[in-house]
């Protein structure tokens, strides 16, 4: 009497009579097999993967002196953001501004604020305020360049800290 002929029996006879099929189904198998464990090893690496933008998104302020105007301002600086895009505001002179142009890397932060600087009755020009940051710990050491002025300003260093986080 011939064995009962079970699924699994009954499959491998059948790849038997066609291994054309036998290796697509193999071969398949492989890149399931591959693919799933990609996806877990990717999903794995990310739990423990270091955050390539900093955390700074949130409040931070600093003390700045302006040498034109012999006295320090009390300035403050709203991130946020994903990635390497930046956006906010930065007061200058205790006047807030928008963030134009703003990116964060790893270790530095840049970004761009503008204002109008009045010449005369009428006339005005654009001013740009070009900040440059080192991150470090929960400081920012700034340079910020004043560029379009009709004086010329020489960079102004300065080091903001964090006042707060922005919890989502």
């Amino acid at each position: 009497m011939s064995e009962p002929q079970n699924a699994v029996n009954m499959f491998y006879s059948r790849l038997k009579k066609h291994p054309a099929v036998a290796t697509i189904t193999l071969l398949g198998s492989i890149v399931i097999a591959l693919s799933a464990f990609t996806n877990a090893a990717k999903n794995v690496l990310s739990l423990v993967s270091i955050e390539s933008r900093p955390s700074i998104n949130g409040r931070w302020t600093s003390k700045v002196s302006y040498p034109w105007m012999n006295r320090i301002f009390n300035e403050t600086f709203y991130f946020s953001g994903d990635e390497s895009d930046l956006s906010g505001s930065a007061t200058f002179l205790q006047h807030n501004r928008g963030i134009t142009e703003g990116s964060v890397s790893k270790e530095s932060i840049q970004f761009i604020t503008l204002r109008e600087e009045i010449t005369g009755p009428g006339s005005g020009r654009k001013i740009q305020h070009l900040y440059q940051g080192i991150l470090k710990d929960n400081t920012i050491t700034f340079r910020l360049l004043i560029q379009g002025s009709i004086v010329t300003h020489q960079p102004i260093e300065f080091t903001a800290y964090r006042i707060d986080t922005d919890h989502p």
